[in-house]
């Protein structure tokens, strides 16, 4: 009974505490809250987030075109800065799903333009274009417009889409525009775009669909090409294509049996039916591309198709594909695989003559077509879209190396570029020039951000440089590695 009376007083007293201290109480009780949340909830929830960008090897492609009927003029601001009498060269590339005529001119501080010129390109071609002008002022945007289209009927042509993939200007080191017309032509870094179409291993019919209960439609094929950019189709979306996601894919396998549980998948890129315009090859009314990079092996058998398993096709809402034409429709194909072969000066670098010099620019795309711009991988190379960079697994001496060709002796050179990861001492970068020989580029790191590169490289009087960026950890530690907004600069020497 004691026990009782006693408990009996402690628990009024404690109620009479609480009725007096309730603000205090209530503090108390969500700082607990938050306190349990941060160390528990949230952790957690953050290793599910880790867990699944490490594991999810599915990328979702997509390109935005940069001028249509809707957006007909894009500015790039601040790109220079002006006085009267400067003589600029500004550089553009572009492709267009239509013939398109374009339009180039500088804005000034106030708002005046000046016209630069204009240019046209052609359906399905990609175009470099360069202009010579001369400032009357202080200028510094310029603006790229899209000209209205019509057609015999005077009818306006609106499904034309532009997209630009790089724009620069340069001042000239040139005292009027006609030495500024004397100067050389820009030099420019193209890759070759090849599409092999693959025969189906077995005569098949016109048409294949996903609305019967197939999961998937592909081809094996040994490749004669090296840097695999993206699978090639023929075809059409009935219905509404699919609620669900199709994925296209690429993968390596174990043997000539080619079995699907022992395939090694190289990658994965997933679409829907509906947005299949966005993946339309320029210049085609029902060819589509959906890019996928890998680093192929000659020696090796592939698989590349389209997975359905997710897209909830039916009858009614299924992906149509068409074979390619051919001499015999049964042997036809059903799919191009497209590879990128690099050309001797990486691609989009520029060699300009600005007068009293040439300028050597790279920069590196962030993309997929990247892959074509390795000289030399050692390990397994890829694009990881998620991190928008080259990336490898993280084995011991994995290397990827660049070869800078600038034709004309350097005088100067700068590089920088940054890790894809925000780990510790991933990976050195060093240049050579005879591939033996490497010196180590500086770095710094902070704390919870990739590794930065920027410096210059001491490569006077030189032509090519190799630049190679190697993994110093093994795979026990990190999963992948790799390199991103590789940027290349120098002034060359003019004789």
């Amino acid at each position: 009974m004691d026990i009782l009376k006693k408990t009996f007083v402690w628990m009024k007293e404690l109620l009479g505490f609480l009725r007096e201290n309730t603000r205090y109480v209530a503090v108390l009780f969500l700082f607990l809250i938050a306190t349990f949340y941060s160390l528990v909830i949230a952790k957690d929830s953050d290793k599910k987030q880790e867990k699944t960008k490490k594991n999810d090897t599915e990328q979702v492609a997509e390109r935005m075109q940069d001028l249509d009927h809707t957006v007909k003029s894009k500015a790039y601001r601040e790109v220079f800065s002006s006085r009267a009498g400067d003589v600029y060269r500004v550089i553009v590339r572009a492709e267009a799903s239509d013939t398109a005529d374009i339009d180039i001119s500088a804005r000034a501080i106030g708002g005046e333009p000046l016209p630069i010129g204009s240019f046209d390109v052609p359906k399905g071609e990609t175009v470099f274009h360069e202009a010579v002008f001369v400032t009357d002022g202080e200028y510094q945007d310029i603006v790229v417009g899209l000209k209205e289209r019509y057609d015999t009927d005077g009818r306006q042509w609106d499904d034309t889409r532009v997209f630009i993939d790089r724009l620069s200007v340069t001042r000239l080191a040139v005292a009027s525009l006609t030495e500024a017309e004397r100067l050389d032509p820009t030099v420019f870094g193209e890759q070759e775009r090849v599409v092999k179409y693959l025969p189906p291993h077995q005569d098949a019919m016109e048409d294949d669909s996903f609305g019967t209960s197939k999961n998937r439609i592909g081809q094996y094929f040994r490749p004669t090409d090296t840097t695999f950019a993206g699978l090639r189709f023929r075809g059409e979306a009935i219905g509404n294509g699919g609620a669900g996601s199709y994925v296209a894919e690429i993968g390596e396998c174990a043997d000539d049996v080619c079995s699907f549980n022992d395939m090694k998948m190289l990658g994965k890129v997933s679409f829907h039916a509906k947005d299949l315009e966005q993946y339309q090859v320029i210049g085609s009314d029902d060819i589509y591309e959906i890019p996928i990079s890998a680093s192929l092996d000659p020696e090796k058998l592939y698989y590349t198709g389209i997975n359905g398993t997710k897209a909830e096709a039916g009858k009614g809402n299924h992906l149509l594909l068409r074979k390619f034409s051919g001499e015999d429709m049964a042997t036809s194909p059903f799919f191009g695989a497209v590879f990128l072969r690099r050309s001797d000066i990486l691609s989009a670098a520029t060699i300009e003559d600005v007068g009293n010099s040439y300028r050597y620019e790279y920069r590196m795309k962030n993309a997929e077509s990247d892959i074509a711009d390795v000289y030399t991988a050692s390990g397994r190379l890829k694009f990881d879209k998620s991190l928008a960079g080259l990336a490898m697994p993280q084995d011991k001496d994995a290397s990827m190396t660049f070869r800078v060709n600038t034709i004309h002796p350097i005088v100067s050179m700068r590089m920088s570029a940054q890790g894809i990861e925000t780990k510790s001492d991933q990976f050195v970068m060093e240049y050579s020039f005879d591939e033996t020989e490497w010196t180590e580029i500086p770095y710094i790191q902070r704390e919870d951000a990739p590794q930065v590169f920027d410096a210059a490289i001491s490569a006077a009087g030189k032509s090519v440089v190799y630049i190679r960026a190697r993994s110093v950890q093994d795979g026990s530690k990190f999963k992948d590695w790799g390199i991103k907004d590789l940027a290349i600069s120098a002034v060359l020497e003019k004789e």
